[in-house]
Order: structure tokens, then C-alpha cells, then sequence
């Protein structure tokens, strides 16, 4: 029986729709501290009915125990039962109030854990007021003994010290498919299935209560499972009530399957209460954290696998579980030990058959390894990448010398397209943004014909300058032709690449020449166009940008234009 009720307390929750179809079995199991690891719903029916209560996995159960005689009587046997005893009692229980008061016979046996340490009790109930109350009415009136023996559920039968039966109820003649009359010209054995029968009538002569398991033989000749709860009455009389027991056999046959799946299957199965807190925790949860099941029960479950989630995970994770009552997803946790752990977390809402939250399970698969090995790839990958950066750098500065202008110290044209050409390619091979600028100082030619070439020189150089001061590290800038430059920015979408623009349009109307005592000011005109990933050739993208610099010198110069399909976004300054 304890195998069975143990695993009945791992598997409550995960288990709990096969549990509540155990109807009319009320089993029950708590922790050291009295609280509910465990329970069937016959046993939450009898609870709200005796103390019009609603109880709840993690709660104390004495707390739910109104009057103070059956509180202190239930926590001694409790703690009677974790101090090792296994015990079978006769107990009434209810609200004398409320008039709910019934009887019950209990079995209360410890559960122990696989070193032998107690860590909890389970306890099997059996309805007996029925019983009581046929004995009573034994003592009082033949009508109500009648009334009671015909409406009990379960069969009950009466015998003689010797074993003959003296009276059935209707509910027994159904179990067994014989007539009243029939029964009552048989004994005990020859009712019971089995070549040895032993009854203990030495134990019943001494008013001892026995529960056994047999098999009972049906008219058809079946063997049909059943709990027989037998004593002696006062007027020594044998009464035995007798429950088909096919049902729970199966049920427990079946949770008893599905602990030993849930134990044995490689990934960590958590299963927690409506307030996160682990109820279940099988042994892969046990070897991939570090922690046993005995030192995290009642814990908070992030606080015990101390989960680190992204930003925003947490978040949508909840939202999808409200919404579609799952969720999945790689998840950062750590071992007993702090060493990192990464998983494949899998959650599922768990609802009674109303639809109550009435906690979750989760499926944690280890993936640390696999994630390592990613970390190690992006690593390698960036390694390699900036190797190639540094030898491209160094092939760019043994170059530099047939590669730039001679005035202004920028890469020339000739270079600036080879560069585009790698960029680009580079750009649709890995699906990285590129941005191309093109932009010509104003009225250039007004200054060459007033101040003559060399001013209009200082000019140029002194653009250059302030434009290469404000570019990153990887952009390109380089001397288109005559006036025109181009800024070649390399994984950089459009909203990026605008913000640079207007950080060097800013930067160069705050800059001046002194020619001839003067005073002159530098503006630019300027377009920006972005690859699209549709986009196959680069002489695409240096169109574009060539055309949303025309309109900006079209529209007035001094102002950055964005080149879209439709039409152009512009910044006027």
C-alpha cells in the first residue's frame, strides 16, 4: 500500500483527472509539517462536508479541523504515524454543530523515502457510519436497521458466529448476482474465491476490526475483487461491509504506471502548485539540479533552479500561458553547485474539470551541451571575423597609398568601388543591413570663382576632416569626384544611417574657413539610400543614393534626403 500511495503523492497534480475518478475512495497524504501533498476528490467532498471547507495541495490540513477535541486527536495520530506506527482506528469526526458528525475507519502509514527516513504519511478512509448505524438500529428498531441495510451502497452482510449468513442487503445480492434466499443458505466460504480460505474469526471473537482484499465468486462463477471491513457486533453478530474494488484496482494500477513513467523518464517533470511551489520533483530533476525531492518540496521553483530569463521573457511567457495554456522555451538556470545550466523548458497549465488553475507542470529538457557548443561556434565565428577585418585593414594601409586621395587623404573612387562590391556581397550572403551616402559641399564652385581653386581646396580638405572625425570605425568615406563624396556604412539599416548623417550635417554647419579675413561657412547636401535584400547589384544602391542627392540640391541644398521606392523622405536644415 505504500508504494502505491507514494506514488500517488509524486504524480497529484499531473495526475489529478485520474485521481478524481476514484469515486467513493478517499486517500489522503501529508508532509512532516501536516500539509497536503496529495489527495483524491472523495476526500475534498468529505472535507467541505464535515467543515464546509475547501482544501488545497500545500495547505495544513489541522487548520481545515474546526472543533479542538478532533484537532488534537487527528495530530496525535498523525504524529504517532511519523514517529513510525502504523495504526487502524475507529474514529468519529465532523461538525457537532452542523450535525455532520460521521464515522470512519483509517489507515494511517508513514511513507518513507529511499534511505528509510520518514517523510510524510498517507491515510486510506472508510466510510463506516452505515455500519454504525445498522448497529445501532440492531439495538433499537427492526424497521430502521431494515430502512438503513436497504439504502447502503455498498453490500453488507450479516453472520453467524459460526459463519452462516443470517441477512444481505440489496446491494450485496447485486454484487454477487444471487437472491436474497440464496445467500442465506450459504456460509463465509463458500462465498470466497481461493482453495485456502482463512477468515480470522479468533480476531473478531475479540472485537477487532479487520479490512482485508479477496475474491468473492458470483453466481456466474466470476472472481470478483472486493474490500471487506468485518467486526463483531454487541449481540455477537458478524456484520461485513463488502466494496467491489475492480475500479480502484485499475486507477491504482495506472497511477502506479505513470509514477514509475514520471520517475524514470529522462527529462526533469516539476510540478508545482497555483502558488509555484514544487509538489512533484522526480529523480532527473534530482540529477540535473542537484537538489532531492525531500529538500524542495514547498519551495518556490525559480527560486530552487534560480532561473534567469531575458529580457521580457518572463513576461510574454505568461501571457502565452494565459492565452493558450502553455508555453516553451530555452530558459538559463543554475545547479545546486552555481554551475550554469541551460533547458528546454516545456509548461502546461493544469485546470480541474472546471476549469481551475489548479497548478503546472513542467518538462525540462538539459540542453547545456548543445548551448556550449553554439557559444564555442558564434566565438569562433567572431574570432575568424575580426582576423579577417585585421588583415583587410592591413592590406587596406599597404595599399593606402594608390587607394586615396591625394587631397583630402579619403579613399578614392576606383577603391571605394571595390569596397562596395565586398560589402555588398557580404550584405546578401549574411543578411545584414547597407547603407550608402553621397554628398556634395555647396557652392563649391562659387567659392573657386571668387576665392579661387586653393580656397575652394581648404575647403574640401577641411570637410573631409570633420566627416572622418564623426564616422565610426568600419564606415568609408571617400571622394567621389570634384565635389561628391561617398560614406559607405557597412551593417547599418536606415534609421542608423540617417542618425549619422545628421550628426555630421550638424558637426559641418558648426565649421569654418578664414580666407582673406573672411569668415565662410561649409554646408553639405546630402542622400542616403539602404539596400533592400531584393536588391542584386550595387550600381542599384549608389543610384538611389545619387538620386535622393539630387533632390536634395534640387530642393534647395543644405538638407539630407532618404531614397525610398515611392517617393523621398527629406530633412530639411
Amino acid at each position: 500500500m505504500k508504494g502505491v500511495l507514494l506514488g500517488m503523492q509524486e504524480t497529484n497534480d499531473l495526475l489529478s483527472e485520474t485521481l478524481s475518478n476514484l469515486q467513493g475512495i478517499i486517500i489522503f497524504s501529508l508532509d512532516t509539517q501536516y500539509r497536503y501533498t496529495a489527495f483524491t476528490s472523495s476526500h475534498a467532498e468529505i472535507m467541505k462536508t464535515l467543515w464546509g471547507v475547501d482544501i488545497a495541495i500545500g495547505e495544513n490540513m489541522l487548520e481545515y479541523i474546526r472543533h479542538p477535541d478532533d484537532r488534537k486527536k487527528a495530530k496525535e495520530n498523525f504524529d504517532r504515524v511519523l514517529n513510525g506506527e502504523t495504526l487502524i482506528l475507529e474514529e468519529e469526526y465532523g461538525d457537532r454543530v452542523a450535525h455532520t458528525r460521521s464515522w470512519w475507519e483509517d489507515r494511517y502509514t508513514p511513507i518513507y523515502d529511499s534511505v528509510h527516513n520518514i517523510m510524510g504519511l498517507t491515510v486510506f478512509v472508510i466510510d463506516i457510519t452505515q455500519r454504525k448505524q445498522i448497529e445501532q438500529a440492531l439495538q433499537t428498531s427492526e424497521i430502521n436497521y431494515h430502512s438503513i441495510m436497504e439504502q447502503a451502497a455498498d453490500g453488507i452482510f450479516i453472520a453467524s458466529k459460526d459463519g452462516r449468513y443470517l441477512d444481505v442487503n440489496r446491494a450485496g445480492c447485486d454484487l454477487l448476482g444471487y437472491t436474497r434466499e440464496e445467500i442465506l443458505g450459504m456460509s463465509m466460504k463458500d462465498l470466497i474465491h481461493g482453495d485456502t480460505v482463512e477468515i480470522k474469526f479468533k480476531e473478531l471473537f475479540e472485537g477487532k476490526s479487520i479490512i482485508s482484499e479477496r475474491e468473492l465468486i458470483s453466481k456466474s462463477g466470476k472472481p470478483i475483487p472486493v474490500e471487506i471491513s468485518s467486526r463483531m457486533m454487541e449481540d455477537g453478530r458478524l456484520i461485513g461491509i463488502v466494496r467491489n474494488v475492480t475500479p480502484r484496482r485499475r486507477e491504482e494500477a495506472r497511477t502506479r504506471f505513470m509514477a514509475f513513467v514520471m520517475n524514470n523518464i529522462s527529462s526533469a517533470v516539476i510540478t508545482t502548485d497555483v502558488n509555484a511551489r514544487i509538489i512533484h520533483w522526480n529523480k532527473s530533476a534530482e540529477s540535473l539540479y542537484g537538489w532531492s525531492e525531500e529538500e524542495v518540496l514547498g519551495r518556490q521553483v525559480d527560486e530552487v533552479c534560480r532561473t534567469e530569463f531575458l529580457d521580457g521573457q518572463q513576461e510574454i511567457a505568461r501571457q502565452t500561458i494565459l492565452v493558450e495554456k502553455n508555453w516553451r522555451g530555452e530558459l538559463k538556470q543554475r545547479h545546486r553547485n552555481g554551475g550554469e545550466i541551460w533547458v528546454d523548458a516545456s509548461y502546461t497549465l493544469l485546470e480541474d474539470r472546471n476549469g481551475k488553475n489548479i497548478g503546472g507542470v513542467t518538462i525540462n529538457h538539459d540542453v547545456t551541451e548543445r548551448k556550449l557548443a553554439e557559444d564555442e561556434l558564434r566565438r569562433t565565428k567572431e574570432s575568424i571575423e575580426q582576423i579577417n577585418l585585421t588583415l583587410r585593414r592591413a592590406f587596406e594601409r599597404e595599399q593606402l597609398a594608390s587607394r586615396t586621395d591625394s587631397l583630402t587623404g579619403t579613399f578614392n573612387r576606383r577603391y571605394f568601388f571595390e569596397l562596395l562590391g565586398y560589402e555588398f556581397a557580404a550584405s546578401r550572403r549574411y543578411r545584414r543591413p547597407l547603407s550608402l551616402v553621397m554628398f556634395d559641399v555647396d557652392y563649391l564652385k562659387r567659392i573657386n570663382d571668387t576665392y579661387g581653386h586653393q580656397s575652394g581646396d581648404v575647403l574640401l580638405t577641411k570637410t573631409a576632416q570633420v566627416v572622418r572625425n564623426e564616422l565610426r570605425e568600419p564606415d568609408v568615406l571617400a571622394r567621389y569626384g570634384g565635389d561628391e563624396f561617398v560614406i559607405l556604412l557597412s551593417n547599418t539599416g536606415e534609421e542608423e544611417a540617417y542618425k549619422v548623417l545628421e550628426r555630421i550635417h550638424k558637426r559641418i554647419q558648426a565649421t569654418s574657413i578664414l580666407v582673406e579675413g573672411k569668415k565662410l561657412g561649409i554646408t553639405i547636401s546630402a542622400g542616403v539610400a539602404t539596400m533592400d535584400p531584393e536588391m542584386e547589384k550595387s550600381e542599384r544602391l549608389v543610384m538611389y543614393a545619387d538620386r535622393a542627392l539630387y533632390t536634395a540640391k534640387k530642393t534647395g541644398r543644405n538638407r539630407i534626403v532618404i531614397y525610398c521606392d515611392a517617393d523621398y523622405k527629406e530633412n530639411k536644415h
